[in-house]
Order: C-alpha cells, then structure tokens, then sequence
C-alpha cells in the first residue's frame, strides 16, 4: 500500500493539480469546475499529515464500496419484482397488504 503507481500517489497527484481557483487540470477533458464542496474537501485533505491520507482512501472505498453494494441490492429487488408479483399479489394475502 502506497509504493509507486498507488492510488495514494494518484490522489497525491491530483491535489497538486487542484487550483487555488476551483478547478483542477484533467488529462482527459482539461479543465472541469469544481464545485464549492469538491474544492473544501481537497483543502481539508491537503491539511491532513500523510499518515492519515490512507485512512482517507480507505474510507472513500468503503463507501464507494457500500454504494457498489446499494445499487446492487436495488437492482435484485426490482428484477424480482415480476417474479414475485404473483405470490405477493393475492387475495389469501391482501389482508397483510393492509398492514
């Protein structure tokens, strides 16, 4: 965790990048506008000593991740929904449609 080519010195790199203006250089498209919020966190971020930059990261993953997880489980719930509409959608069990 954090030798060359880590996400931590991608971060690293791409605070260094981020302009006192709002906006960061993109290799891709440039430049893009940062909104108010983006550009507080970099300064917050860029703050932090090093050695909590990878308590950063990780956290960014975890909701990343927990977010990943969200979408999934929203996507099984409404692809099943036409499966279990015709157990669900009875009159033996209108009455607990009720509740």
């Amino acid at each position: 965790m954090g030798g060359p080519g880590s996400r931590r010195d991608a971060v690293k790199c791409w605070l260094k990048r981020a302009s006192n203006d709002g906006s960061v250089v993109n290799e891709t498209n440039g430049i893009d506008a940062m909104t108010a919020t983006e550009q507080a966190l970099i300064d917050k971020i860029k703050q932090l000593p090093p050695q909590r930059l990878a308590e950063v990261e990780d956290f960014v993953d975890f909701l990343r991740a927990r977010e990943g997880d969200q979408r999934l489980t929203r996507a099984a719930a409404k692809a099943s929904e036409t499966s279990f509409a015709a157990v669900w959608d009875n009159d033996e069990d209108a009455v607990y449609d009720r509740i």
